[in-house]
């Protein structure tokens, strides 16, 4: 029983580090997508330069 009890503990923790972080993680991924657009249009824009 105290073994449940103690996993259930260690549960609990990691859902609350993640709901605690969870701001950080969203942030990060808007970051990380907006980077991967802008990679896109410069590589677009590379492309049509090339082919002028």
């Amino acid at each position: 029983m105290q073994q449940i009890i103690r996993a259930f503990g260690r549960v609990e923790g990691s859902m609350q580090y993640l709901l605690k972080a969870w701001p950080t993680i969203i942030e990060l991924a808007s970051v990380y997508k907006r980077l991967r657009e802008f990679e896109n249009v410069i590589n677009s824009t590379k492309s049509i330069n090339e082919e002028i």
